[in-house]
């Protein structure tokens, strides 16, 4: 508790009005279970943050391993998008090729659901292969960088390839903080932002204003 306190100063100091919670997720077992307990997880500090005036609103979701059950199951838990709207978020396990994400973007598609690839920019098959991301994009899906990529925190290969994802699809980009603890990987987007900014002017600020409608709630 304490260290998810540390986490959401962090995230209000850094300008950050709500989060989104995505915690790793599988279909295998039973994810209904998984995200009940989550939600109620996610409630009792909702109620801490509310209490010491931690100006942070927690919405629900998680990081989904792809599998060939995850649509359906998806489809079935709206708890299990993000922010219970009809975007999902997936990642690639770096023994998956992406090219094994095309039966996943089809079914997808199907159910009228919105794929987001979290951190494509540090799959090890990525670096100098931006390409590989276009069937998620044609599918009307997002890339979701971690705005640690673009300020260099996973190395300088990580941010050329996220300089060269954001360059290739910019309309298609966003950022997550991918935030895990109060020390490396913090809840930070401001910094990512600016990194954007600096890449192409005005790029940052576009991406930040995707955000909110794609998701239908007010961050």
């Amino acid at each position: 508790l304490e260290e998810a306190l540390r986490m959401a100063r962090q995230a209000a100091a850094n300008g950050i009005t709500a989060i989104v919670c995505t915690p790793h997720m599988d279909t295998f077992g039973n994810p209904a279970v998984s995200l009940a307990r989550h939600a109620v997880v996610r409630a009792a500090l909702q109620e801490r943050l509310d209490g010491e005036g931690i100006p942070l609103r927690l919405y629900g979701g998680a990081e989904w391993m792809v599998s060939e059950e995850l649509v359906g199951v998806l489809h079935d838990l709206p708890e299990g998008r993000l922010a219970r709207s009809e975007a999902f978020l997936f990642e690639l396990s770096v023994f998956m090729p992406p090219d094994v994400i095309g039966r996943l973007l089809f079914a997808a598609r199907l159910k009228g659901l919105t794929p987001l690839w979290a951190h494509p920019e540090r799959h090890p098959a990525m670096p100098g292969h931006a390409e590989l991301a276009q069937p998620v994009v044609d599918a009307g899906g997002w890339l979701q960088l971690t705005s640690g990529s673009l300020t260099g925190v996973f190395g300088k290969d990580v941010r050329r390839c996220a300089e060269s994802l954001c360059t290739a699809f910019s309309g298609r980009v966003l950022l997550g903080s991918d935030a895990h603890d109060a020390e490396r990987r913090v809840a930070e987007l401001q910094e990512g932002y600016a990194a954007l900014n600096a890449l192409s002017a005005g790029l940052g600020d576009k991406v930040r204003e995707k955000t909110a409608p794609l998701l239908h709630v007010v961050i």
